[in-house]
């Protein structure tokens, strides 16, 4: 199996557990307090990610962490890829930053290169990248392909898992508290504009 292939079948598997189990990162008893741990599948189910992914195992779905990106290094890790090849991190920036650094500079034999959303078609195994905000109210940063901070900013990752002729549908973690599918629209082959896209990270298969 190609990396694309393992990194598709590890986000469709993952969103079929949630979705079948109806699980969430976190369930509260009455009180308002997280019920015991053998009620807790989706918690542990993100304690996995952290653990297996990023070798953090102080954290599960019912911690105040965003897990996104542990699922995004968990899938990751099925694929046997290891550290000098790919920054795994417990914030997006951190790859998004690397991958469009690795485009810019023409580097060779990278996993990942950053690829702007109006001149390369997402293919599966590619992770689409989006800036979001903390706070619904907070300004839009100022976050774009060409404008990377050197330090943290709020973002996210989707696995595209597959293609149409007009739609584009990805995997990512911690969507609503969840594994969820997203799709994005096409205009022949490309994303459709939206201010949030960063770019997409083109999966290269590593000889």
């Amino acid at each position: 199996m190609t990396i694309a292939d393992i990194l598709v079948h590890a986000a469709r598997s993952e969103l079929r557990n949630w979705t079948t189990n109806e699980l969430v990162e976190c369930v509260y008893n009455a009180s308002g307090k997280p019920s015991a741990p053998g009620e807790q599948q989706g918690s542990d189910t993100v304690a996995k990610y952290w653990s297996n992914g990023l070798g953090d195992n102080s954290r599960n779905g019912c911690s105040s962490y965003a897990w996104s990106a542990a699922f995004i290094c968990w899938c990751l890790r099925q694929a046997d890829i290891r550290l000098e090849q790919f920054p795994f991190h417990g914030a997006h920036h951190a790859y998004i930053r690397w991958a469009i650094n690795n485009a810019k500079s023409a580097k060779q034999g990278k996993l990942y290169y950053g690829r702007r959303i109006d001149a390369y078609s997402p293919k599966p195994g590619d992770l689409i990248a989006q800036w979001r905000k903390k706070d619904k109210d907070d300004p839009d940063p100022d976050v774009s392909f060409d404008s990377q901070p050197d330090e943290f900013y709020a973002s996210h990752c989707d696995i595209v898992i597959r293609t149409t002729a007009d739609r584009v549908f990805a995997v990512g973690g911690n969507v609503s508290n969840r594994v969820r599918e997203s799709s994005f629209g096409l205009s022949q082959g490309l994303l459709k504009p939206k201010k949030e896209l960063i770019c997409i990270m083109e999966l290269t298969e590593l000889p």
